[in-house]
């Protein structure tokens, strides 16, 4: 499958046996029609993305604990409420707002059907922008004698 999808994409050719692939091993299995290459990751290559994984995440847990003593020296107690309330509130819209569609995106592009991708994404994007003034509309809609000027 892989010299199939290589020799369509020009880099090879469906006779050849032998294709380098950086960090993995090539494995072909035999079928009664047709040979199938499964591309298998060493050892190393798994290791190295699981390792830059993990440095991402503590990376990305450490920046708000290492921030946290100059954010209690600067702010105010109500402050660093409102700090912590808008986090909640763009945890919790982030995904009404997007709907995923990222995830969607990404799906359609890699199921081969790049000649409509570009509209897709387009109607993506117009649903993402009414999501976005539908969820900005809420507070005014909903506001009452106690919540505005």
């Amino acid at each position: 499958m892989l010299e199939y999808g290589l020799s369509l994409l020009g880099v090879g050719s469906a006779r050849r046996r032998s294709i380098a692939v950086v960090g993995c091993t090539i494995r072909q299995f035999s079928r009664p029609s047709r040979s199938l290459a499964v591309v298998e990751p060493t050892r190393w290559a798994v290791f190295r993305a699981t390792a830059v994984y993990c440095v991402s995440r503590v990376i990305n847990g450490a920046i708000p604990f290492l921030l946290l003593p100059i954010m209690t020296r600067y702010l105010t107690p109500f402050d660093y409420g409102v700090l912590s309330m808008f986090g909640v509130l763009v945890a919790v819209a982030l995904p009404l707002v997007t709907l995923s569609l990222h995830g969607a995106v990404g799906v359609r592009y890699f199921d081969g059907d790049r000649a409509g991708l570009p509209n897709y994404v387009g109607n993506c994007f117009l649903v993402v922008l009414v999501a976005t003034a539908g969820l900005s509309a809420m507070p005014w809609l909903f506001r009452g004698p106690g919540f505005g000027p």
